[in-house]
């Protein structure tokens, strides 16, 4: 049997998976094609409550990421041996064009800051969070290269 505080190492898993580059959506950064959805938007933040798999705002893009972040969070629950019913929230929240804080490593990347966070709720209100930093541009793919895995 695990232990509630190794959620922690379960959000810290999700939210680097989220951040990183080998997240695609048809080949392309999902956090770039994220983005590039909300530039319409007013809001710039974005929501996926992975026991749910709501998403806040209503993207394509969104749900497809939903389904495949909500089947690694039963995953790594299981296992870290786990109980599924110890968790009773999972929350993957992005928010595009953050205030700059140092932790998003100025000019080392292109693009305007975003902050990742993963909240794990379990059955006893305890609260295990993961943060991710990057700086993101929108998709465009006249700039990227394609993954092969898309294929």
């Amino acid at each position: 049997m695990g232990h509630r505080t190794e959620l922690i190492c379960v959000a810290s898993g999700i939210i680097n998976s989220f951040a990183s580059r080998n997240n695609d959506i048809d080949g392309y950064w999902g956090l770039g094609k994220l983005y590039k959805s909300l530039e319409s938007e007013e809001s710039k933040i974005v929501t996926i409550e992975l026991t749910t798999k709501v998403v806040t705002p209503d993207i394509y893009e969104l749900k497809i990421m939903s389904l495949s972040y909500s089947e690694m969070l039963t995953k790594l629950v299981y296992n870290k041996k786990i109980p599924i019913n110890w968790i009773m929230s999972a929350t993957i929240t992005s928010e595009f064009e953050a205030k700059y804080q140092h932790h998003h490593f100025w000019r080392r990347d292109l693009g305007k800051p975003c902050n990742l966070t993963c909240t794990i709720v379990d059955d006893m209100g305890n609260i295990h969070t993961a943060k991710a930093y990057v700086n993101c541009l929108p998709h465009n793919p006249h700039k990227e290269l394609r993954s092969t895995r898309a294929e």
